[in-house]
């Protein structure tokens, strides 16, 4: 079927072949296709169930079932939406929910306001913004922003700014920009061009930052922490792993069975049954040892403990009480004041 005005249809339509319109399509009921629909203007109806091929400027639904190819040059908007075909945009596409195990891609910003759950493909040439909580088995590229309520990944994510809640990745992150998040737990890898900064933090994968890593309270690594400024962590650390950072690395009570290697070391009480390199100075209150303390400049604590080895290249300061059964290395002064 062929017209060359508007199409206006009062009720439900079924499709099963070829219709074409020059204007607007407006069905008052559902819609269900299997075969064609073509306009160069819009297309509205309550709900659309397809596994055929709709064209349209903008296409306005309620509840979108798409197992073929819908594409858009305008906007796409739709309550609650269900892909395993193909969708795309060259507007925004908007809705309540989203739920896809096919390929999605807009040109402009992809907008929910509940559940996004992708186990397919999804490409965004601007922002990406779900008020809801994100489910992710598969890949969500976009050029912009990327904000959600919670997110729960075990595949790709690439952004500019990641900012969620929670943050449960088992799979690929990539920011080019910053990563924001009350609760981080990683098994993955994370990658970020810009800052992290994260309420409490639990890593047992590879993380990487080119600036700061901010964690406000419990910071725990098994894995591979790198950042080429500072860690900086208003809680306790626990490391088994490796943290790296090019600049500072300060903390509450620490606890390392790992490596920790940073310019300087500034912490409460170090526990170290591993390995602690500081390119300039090393400062604890309390200092427990059987591991390797190293700082190319001054070690300091009030008290320290040690069955293992501390060397430094200027001097080793203990105000309060020294107990030494290792080895004690310097270039300088040993000074206790205890």
């Amino acid at each position: 079927i062929q017209v060359s005005g508007i199409t206006d249809i009062n009720g439900k339509f079924d499709n099963t072949g070829s219709l074409t319109s020059v204007r607007r399509i407006s069905v008052s009921g559902n819609i269900g296709s299997t075969g064609k629909i073509l306009t160069n203007e819009d297309l509205s109806s309550k709900d659309m169930v397809t596994s055929g091929t709709v064209a349209a400027k903008n296409l306005r639904v309620d509840n979108l079932t798409n197992d073929g190819k819908i594409s858009t040059n305008g906007e796409l908007t739709a309550k609650d939406v269900k892909n395993t075909g193909e969708i795309l945009s060259s507007g925004k596409i908007s809705g309540n929910s989203f739920v896809t195990s096919g390929k999605v891609q807009t040109n402009e910003t992809l907008d929910i306001n509940g559940l996004f759950n992708n186990s397919g493909t999804v490409g965004a040439s601007r922002d990406i913004s779900v008020a809801g909580n994100v489910l992710n088995s598969g890949e969500i590229l976009t050029n912009g922003d990327f904000t959600s309520k919670n997110m729960d990944t075990s595949g790709t994510v690439v952004s500019n700014n990641l900012r969620t809640g929670n943050l449960k990745n088992d799979g690929k992150i990539v920011a080019n920009k910053d990563l924001t998040a009350k609760k981080v737990s990683s098994t993955g890898d994370i990658t970020v061009v810009g800052k992290i900064s994260a309420g409490s933090l639990k890593s047992s994968g590879a993380l990487r930052t080119n600036e700061d890593l901010s964690v406000n309270g419990r910071f725990d690594n098994d894995g591979t922490v790198e950042t080429s400024k500072n860690v900086a962590v208003s809680g306790d650390i626990n490391n088994t792993g490796k943290i790296i950072a090019g600049g500072n690395l300060s903390g509450r009570n620490t606890v390392s069975a790992g490596v920790i290697s940073s310019r300087n070391v500034n912490v409460d009480d170090l526990k170290n049954d591993g390995k602690v390199a500081a390119g300039e100075n090393i400062t604890a209150r309390k200092v427990t040892n059987t591991g390797d303390i190293a700082a190319v400049g001054t070690v300091s604590s009030d008290d320290m403990k040690t069955s293992g080895t501390v060397k430094a290249n200027k001097t080793i300061t203990v105000s309060g009480e020294l107990e030494n059964d290792g080895t004690l290395e310097t270039a300088e002064d040993v000074k206790v004041s205890g």
